[in-house]
């Protein structure tokens, strides 16, 4: 039998993984290219990335900010799966345990 901790890493690297499968199945990525296209001169492509210290620092910020909240999540879920499996060996989600008559 599995633990949860190995289904959760299953599915987090499915989830990792299959995109990036069916990114590379496409063929040529969607895009054709044309006969004319190769024959014109192209305009100097733009750089992207930040133009100055203050944007990139900002996208420093938000991936930290991203990566820790992804984390506290795993944690969350994490204890939330710890306080199934006690409840679980406690027999709490059991159906067929006996109940108390109710006092009137």
């Amino acid at each position: 039998m599995r633990t949860h901790t190995q289904v959760l890493t299953l599915i987090a690297v499915l989830v990792w993984v299959l995109p990036l499968l069916l990114a590379s199945s496409s063929p040529a990525n969607g895009f054709a290219v044309s006969r004319q296209a190769e024959t014109v001169e192209a305009p100097e492509k733009p750089h992207p990335g930040p133009k100055d210290i203050k944007e990139q620092v900002a996208i420093y910020v938000f991936l930290g900010w991203l990566w820790l909240s992804i984390l506290v999540l795993i944690y969350v879920l994490r204890l939330k799966i710890r306080e199934s499996d006690r409840l679980d060996n406690f027999a709490y989600f059991d159906t067929d345990k006996k109940t108390p008559p109710a006092q009137t």
